[in-house]
């Protein structure tokens, strides 16, 4: 048993004065020097790149399809009578050319003949206007008349019946006259009464001539088929 407790010690002192030697090798060695970082400088070439289209060449067996497919029908039926030439399988149209047109002459009578309406509608709208304010202007005279027969009737009537100045022939006929020109003056007055109701009822055909107009210039600007924009 004793001897096993000095070898283990001897063992032990040999791996210490291992360490040790190995520490005091170590100390004497000399770290390296440190390099100096360098920089070196490279040179470069600057360019102003551009944009372009490079045509890709694909080489290969296969179907080939469109990629967005996009239905072109007109808007306006007729008879087409310009077709672009190059409205075709593979053709090529650029933007705001014509593809086709379709025959217009139609669509140009009916545009023709909507603008004459509207001119038509607005000249009796117009006419309405002046005669409503010239009928006016007559309303007042003929109410001045009115009451200028009025007097004078009764004038001739008092000096009848008061001063038997006068003949009751003098007094009818005066009565007849202011009879008159009070008839004339309701007339007038009925008519004035009308008159806005009729100068509506003018604008508004003017307005639906106007629409049609409208709605037939739509149509003849249909009749041409353009590229898309």
């Amino acid at each position: 048993m004793r001897r096993k407790v000095l070898a283990a010690m001897a063992a032990v002192l040999i791996l210490l004065a291992g360490v040790g030697a190995n520490m005091f090798l170590s100390s004497l060695k000399e770290p390296p020097a440190q390099a100096e970082p360098r920089q070196i400088a490279l040179r470069v070439e600057a360019m102003e790149v551009q944009p372009e289209n490079v045509p890709v060449v694909m080489v290969g067996h296969g179907e080939t399809r469109s990629l967005n497919v996009v239905a072109v029908s007109p808007e306006v039926s007729g008879r087409v009578v310009k077709i672009h030439p190059g409205l075709k399988v593979g053709g090529i149209i650029r933007s705001g050319e014509v593809m086709f047109e379709i025959d217009a002459r139609d669509y140009q009578s009916h545009l023709d003949e909507a603008t004459a309406t509207v001119a038509m509608n607005g000249q009796t709208t117009e006419r309405l206007e002046r005669q409503y304010k010239t009928d006016q202007d007559r309303l007042a005279t003929f109410e001045r008349s009115r009451d200028l027969a009025r007097a004078e009737h009764e004038r001739l009537k008092e000096l009848f019946e008061k001063d038997e100045v006068g003949t009751r022939s003098a007094v009818e006929q005066a009565e007849r006259a202011y009879n008159t020109a009070a008839d004339q003056a309701d007339q007038m007055a009925q008519t004035l009464a009308l008159y806005p109701v009729r100068i509506q009822e003018a604008e508004s055909a003017l307005k639906a001539a106007q629409a049609r107009r409208d709605l037939a210039e739509v149509a003849l600007e249909r009749t041409v088929v353009k590229g898309a924009v």
